[in-house]
Parts: C-alpha cells; structure tokens; sequence
C-alpha cells in the first residue's frame, strides 16, 4: 500500500510535468509557425511594394520625357491665361452692347419684318435682312460675348469704311446731300462698338494665336501581329 502510495506520488507529478512541457512545446511550435507566415506575408508585402515603387519610377521617368518633349510656346504666341483674360466688367459691356443692337433693330426693323406693309425693294430688302441676322447673332451674343465678337468686329469694319468712302469724300468736295448725312450720323455710333470690344483679347486671339492647321497630320496607324 505504501508502495502504491509513493507510485502515485511520484508519476504524477512527473506525468504533470511531462503534459505541461508538451504544451509549452507545441505552444512555441505553433508561435514559431505564426511568426514564419507572418514574415512571409512581411515579405510578400515588401516585394509588391517594391515592384510598386518600381512602377512609379518608371512612368514617372516617361513623364518627364514626354515633358521635355513638349515645345514651349514660341515668343509673341499668347498663353490660354493671356487669351482668356477678359474682365467682368467688359463682358458686361460687351452684353450690354449686343442688348443695345438688339432692342434698336428690334423696335425698328422687326416690326417691319413681321408684319410688312408691302414689298421691300431689291437694296432695302437686302439691307433689312442682313441687319435682321445682325440682330439675330447680337442676341446670341448676350449668351456667348466673347464667342460672337466677330460678329462686332463686321459692324464696326463696315461702318468705318462705309464712313471713310462714301460720306466723308462728299463732305471733303462740300457734296454732302441731307440722306447721307443722316445715315453717317446713324453710322457714326459705331465709335460705342470700338469702345466695347477687347482689343487686347482681339489681338491675343485672332493675331498671335495659331491658326487652324489647313491639313490635318495623319496619325499612324497601329499594325497588329
């Protein structure tokens, strides 16, 4: 019985010492394998950060020689910010001078138009209309002001010649007759379109601008193996 006693006594704290050492050991193994994945996940994770890192450098490689490719605008020819650099207020007044076309053509001459006494003759019918798609256009140009600036810069061409030709000879010779004074009177308005208009915006756009290419470059065309 003794025996049996000191047995016990002796085995089981050996057999207790035996379990909780292969705990420990299967523990540690477990830790060791946890800590080997996650190094490789480290790893895996530093590769493709790597490759990324490559990646970036080589597109930004090619940026830049695509950059140093690109021309720098030649000297005199106007950047965007010069070209579009028209102020609040002269776009005010370029509306303001459409608006005034407008509503003198349309109390006028569209009373005329829509409802016509009778016949227009081959010179005023002539003159009718196209001062009507005049008037047309200015309405479109209370919308887009800086768009529909050609349509001025026809007003004010015409009128000025129109006065340098036709009246200001007669007057100059002293022929002057009442009809084509009244109608340089009318014309001599035009001195209003020549204040409205943005001649700095004219001349960056419509001189130092590039024009339209006349052809266009054919592009090469991609062959496929």
């Amino acid at each position: 019985m003794s025996e049996n006693i000191f047995f016990a006594a002796f085995f089981f704290p050996c057999t207790a010492a035996v379990i909780i050492f292969a705990f420990k050991y299967a523990s540690g193994i477990v830790q060791a394998r946890a800590r080997l994945a996650q190094d490789g996940a480290y790893q895996e994770l530093a590769r493709s950060m790597a490759a990324s890192q490559a990646a970036t450098a080589a597109a930004l490689a090619a940026l830049s020689a695509a950059t140093a490719q690109i021309h720098p605008p030649h000297a005199g020819e106007p950047t965007m910010s010069t070209m579009n650099t028209v102020s609040t207020a002269r776009l005010y007044t370029l509306r303001a001078m459409y608006l005034l076309v407008v509503l003198g053509l349309g109390s006028v001459l569209w009373p005329g138009i829509v409802s016509p006494h009778q016949p227009w003759e081959l010179a005023r019918g002539t003159v009718n209309c196209m001062l009507a798609a005049f008037s047309l256009l200015c309405l479109l140009g209370l919308r887009y002001p800086l768009q529909m600036l050609p349509v001025l810069l026809w007003e004010a061409l015409w009128k000025t010649l129109w006065l340098l030709l036709v009246p200001l000879p007669q007057w100059l010779n002293g022929q002057l007759d009442p009809a084509t004074a009244a109608t340089a009177f009318e014309c001599a308005f035009v001195v209003l379109v020549y204040l409205a208009i943005p001649w700095r915006y004219v001349h960056a756009h419509y001189l130092l601008k590039r024009g339209t290419a006349w052809r266009q470059l054919r592009q090469p065309c991609e062959t496929s193996d």
